[in-house]
Parts: C-alpha cells; sequence; structure tokens
C-alpha cells in the first residue's frame, strides 16, 4: 500500500496554487503535492521526462487536477493529450477553472 497519495497539480497562478497547497495541508492526511506550471510540465511529468525522470520524487499521480487556462498547453489539450495515453486511463482528472467567459464554462471535455 502507498504511504502518499501523490497528486500533481497544473496551476500557473501563484496565488491559486497557494490556496490550493493551504487546502491540501488541512487535510490532515500524507499528500505528496507535484507541482507542474503548465500543461507541457505535465507531460514531461507523465512521460518521465528531464527533471521528471527520478519515479522516487516524483511518482505516478493519484489525480491529476488541471487549470483550465495556462501558458503553452491548457487543461483541455492535457486530457486531448491524456486520451492517447491508455496507461493514464485510470488517474481520475479534474479541471478547475476560475473564468467567467462563457465559452471556457460551457467547453466539454474532448471525446
Amino acid at each position: 500500500m502507498k504511504e502518499k497519495f501523490t497528486m500533481l497539480v497544473a496551476e500557473d497562478s501563484e496565488t491559486d496554487l497557494a490556496l490550493l497547497e493551504h487546502a491540501v495541508s488541512t487535510i490532515g492526511e500524507k499528500v505528496d503535492l507535484q507541482i507542474a506550471h503548465d500543461g507541457d510540465e505535465v507531460v514531461s511529468y507523465l512521460l518521465g521526462h528531464a527533471q521528471f525522470a527520478d519515479r522516487e520524487r516524483h511518482p505516478l499521480p493519484d489525480l491529476i487536477v488541471l487549470d483550465l487556462k495556462m501558458p503553452k498547453l491548457g487543461g483541455l489539450g492535457v486530457l486531448r493529450w491524456l486520451q492517447t495515453r491508455p496507461a493514464c486511463a485510470h488517474i481520475p482528472k479534474i479541471i478547475l477553472s476560475g473564468s467567467s467567459v462563457e465559452k471556457d464554462v460551457e467547453a466539454k471535455q474532448p471525446d
């Protein structure tokens, strides 16, 4: 059994990230919070490339939390990429957004 729950969070806003980190710290459980600042870093993390190659320090996540709008590759783009990776299909994914733009609110996960 795993000692820690690993959550991969993709967030480009330091303020939103600080809020999420605070919320996780109040849970009372051991959560290994792994941070990516854009969708490209999420892809690198999941592939174990570059600075994420050490799976002891950067284990595959139990949950992926994505910001909808990020530089380079946004949350929906990451979901599209994940659809091409059957090995990641079992990992739950959540998209967060503070957007009030109607088309963002209504955006659907790709089929």
